[in-house]
């Protein structure tokens, strides 16, 4: 049988209608991304039940990026090699319900749609539905999924599809329900109209017999499928973040980002590729406005993006999400030739709050996080130990974070280790036992600012550094070495041990910011929270006493 790519197309009146289509235009082209593109169309045909139109993108012969290569070794190779790629999409308006779908065919049929044109996880809690139905008679102990796609955001997103040789349950992919968000998953079927295999992600990817005019009443079941509430005897977590789909709050929503863009008050946000890419082939990135000159840039960077955005553009005020999403990022080979493109929308990735409202933006679309899930974490976060008999030195606006750990250390008659790095053979990086070791036994890390990406480094480093002293001999043998040389006060020399006694030690994370009496949990962007949540729960299974230290500048 062969395999259909099916997406759920947003109802006409709630698709941004493209600059280039004129009032009045064939309802079927507002789903399709005619930029750059010559496209062969057929209908639209009337097929009964539903109505289709088919855009095909019949490519160009060029020659492949490979070819100059090889004529430096070879240069009888012929002239005349040329590759193409040839994709297709049908649009559907199925009747009466006049619901609209999409199906794509080739290698670049996916591309014609317009982005803004289909709904969002639309495929994967239908896959959800018809992999696990309620009432299903699945065996204890054995599982349907094999692959499960998911994306960790914080500071750096990380994304990851996970496969397994067979089918297994969803334990085993080790997803993190706090910190992981589940971007698609593909498994077996209950019902074989799907065939033997589904995938969903934003898209339904599965197989099928069924004749091209009987797709409308496939439509409906797809329709029925994914309106099931199946998925949430096993999966209702994934609620915890859902898509906005009103157009009026997406529209106020997205005034908002582009006033914090204009006012370059950017915390908690980054640029980041809006899919996996392949890494091995990408050596820089070219924003708009780098294009004409070819200047690329070795990664993504919001802040060097903004330095250039204020450069080429006189008027900032005039920079809205519109303009976001018409400029594009470039992901180039070493042959300075287009590998991935996107738009500055895209690759716009973070969290941010409108009153009391918390929102994540991810791949162009914005999610809102559910007060219950919210408030969970601040009860969990409101209840962590603070290291209230610390006596810390003042910290100023100015003072950076070096020169804090400096004065804390001498205040606190405590070891100074920041910077002091520690290599081992079980690691491949160097890593910092703490920052500042007290005699009693404090292990101390200190993260100055309330950044993303600077507090997913200090649990990060909090929590691997615990890991590897209580793991790994080692480390341990090599951090003994490392205080020895700082100090001959026998008072510091607690990991020269056979096995570390995890209870005997507390760990601070002690963070200087301008706290304007927030709490911890007021304080903390969303993520942030999330990764403390995970870090602390981990070093408290293992042993540790885990506080925190609210420093405020002055």
């Amino acid at each position: 049988m062969p395999f259909l790519t099916c997406y759920r197309l947003l109802d006409p009146g709630r698709v941004p209608r493209s600059a280039e289509l004129e009032a009045g235009v064939d309802v079927f082209d507002q789903y399709i991304d005619t930029t750059d593109r010559g496209l062969l169309t057929v209908g639209p045909q009337d097929f009964g039940d539903f109505e289709a139109k088919l855009y095909v993108d019949e490519g160009y012969p060029h020659p492949p990026p490979w070819i100059g290569f090889l004529r430096g070794g070879f240069d009888s190779l012929t002239d005349g090699l040329s590759i193409s790629s040839v994709g297709a999409v049908a649009i559907l308006r199925i009747k009466p319900e006049d619901q609209y779908f999409a199906f794509t065919f080739g290698t670049t049929g996916r591309h014609l749609l317009r982005y803004e044109g289909w709904m969002r996880g639309y495929g994967l809690k239908t896959a959800l539905n018809l992999i696990y139905p309620r009432g299903g008679n699945e065996a204890a102990g054995s599982g349907r999924l094999v692959a499960v796609d998911a994306r960790t955001l914080g500071s750096d997103t990380i994304r990851s599809r996970r496969q397994s040789s067979r089918a297994t349950v969803f334990e085993a992919f080790d997803i993190d329900k706090l910190r992981d968000m589940v971007g698609g998953a593909t498994g077996q079927p209950a019902d074989s109209l799907w065939g033997r295999r589904v995938t969903g992600n934003d898209y339904l990817h599965f197989e099928s017999d069924v004749e091209f005019s009987k797709l409308g009443r496939l439509c409906r079941s797809f329709s029925a499928a994914h309106d099931r509430t199946d998925y949430k005897d096993r999966f209702g977590w994934l609620d915890s973040i859902q898509p906005v789909s009103d157009p009026i709050e997406i529209s106020k929503i997205e005034a908002h980002i582009a006033e914090l863009v204009r006012a370059g008050d950017l915390e908690g946000f980054e640029l980041a590729p809006p899919e996996i890419v392949d890494w091995p082939s990408i050596t820089g990135f070219q924003y708009h406005y780098d294009f004409r000159r070819r200047i690329s840039h070795p990664d993504l960077r919001l802040e060097d993006y903004m330095r250039g955005l204020r450069r080429c553009e006189d008027d900032i005020t005039a920079v809205d999400c519109a303009y976001l999403k018409r400029r594009h990022i470039r992901a180039v080979d070493a042959d300075d030739d287009q590998v991935h493109k996107w738009t500055v929308w895209r690759c716009l990735a973070g969290t941010f709050t409108i009153g009391d409202e918390t929102y994540v933006l991810d791949e162009g679309d914005i999610f809102a996080v559910s007060a219950s899930f919210l408030a969970r974490l601040d009860s969990f976060i409101g209840d962590l130990h603070i290291a209230g008999e610390i006596d810390w030195p003042p910290a100023t606006r100015s003072m950076h974070e070096g020169e804090f750990n400096i004065e804390a250390a001498r205040r606190l008659n405590a070891l100074l280790l920041d910077g002091k790095l520690i290599t081992a053979s079980s690691v491949t990086t160097p890593i910092e036992v703490c920052d500042i070791l007290t005699s009693d036994r404090k292990l101390i890390h200190v993260k100055r600012h309330l950044h993303s990406s600077e507090l997913s480094h200090l649990f990060s480093q909090g929590f691997v550094s615990a890991r590897l002293l209580q793991e790994d001999r080692d480390f341990r043998t090599a951090a003994h070495q490392k205080i020895a040389e700082l100090t001959s006060e026998r008072a510091y020399w607690c990991f020269d041990v056979t096995s570390l006694p995890a209870n005997r030690f507390v760990i601070v994370f002690a963070i200087v910011a301008s706290w304007r009496g927030r709490t911890l949990a007021q304080g903390l962007p969303f993520f942030s929270k999330v990764n403390l949540e995970r870090t602390v729960s981990a070093l408290v299974n293992r042993g540790f006493d885990v506080r925190f230290s609210q420093i405020d500048t002055a």
